[in-house]
């Protein structure tokens, strides 16, 4: 009977395993993958492990340095029980920090992989003089003493009581001076 349906079917092999044969006789993976298997999910258990204890020993404030900055990120790199670590960080400081610049590390929620860096380490320089500038004029306060140094140039100084002590020569110039 014609029902319009054609069926074919394939002609039995003659050599060769059936389809269902080549599936069981496929290799199945020897003992050296499944080793480096276990063992590559071992050492990711035991770095986990590792960070988990990190998180509760973690120390108050960890010094790292500076290897990477764009914007109000960096990267930073310190040291945790013997291997350097190497993470993005967070800037929670005004000034920006040069590259290979000491900082001072701290965790949010106490995780190694979250470092926010709350300051700069200053090395100590014999360099000459430090050279502090602005455009727009200076202003040092402590209390009621201040100074103030001007763009034109005028430098003011108020406070209290002035003090003034040399051991030499004690010189005060100008186009004029005026005392009292």
């Amino acid at each position: 009977m014609d029902d319009g349906i054609t069926t074919t079917t394939s002609p039995p092999a003659i050599d060769g395993p059936s389809r269902q044969e080549e599936a069981v006789a496929e290799p199945s993976p020897g003992p050296n993958v499944i080793d480096q298997l276990a063992e590559e999910t071992g050492q990711r258990r035991a770095r986990e492990a590792s960070l988990e204890r990190a998180h509760a020993a973690l120390p108050g404030v960890v010094v790292g340095r500076i290897v990477a900055v764009a914007g109000c990120q960096a990267v930073v790199e310190f040291d945790w029980e013997g291997s350097a670590q190497r993470f993005p960080a967070r800037l929670a400081i005004s000034e920006t920090p040069q590259l290979d610049q000491l900082c001072t590390l701290v965790f949010e929620q106490q995780l190694l992989s979250r470092p926010i860096v709350t300051g700069l380490v200053q090395q100590a320089d014999d360099q000459g003089p430090k050279v502090l500038s602005s455009a727009t004029g200076i202003e040092l306060r402590c209390g009621d003493g201040k100074v103030v140094i001007s763009p034109e140039g005028d430098i003011t100084i108020s406070g209290r009581v002035l003090t003034s002590r040399a051991y030499g020569p004690n010189r005060i110039q100008g186009a004029s001076v005026k005392l009292n």
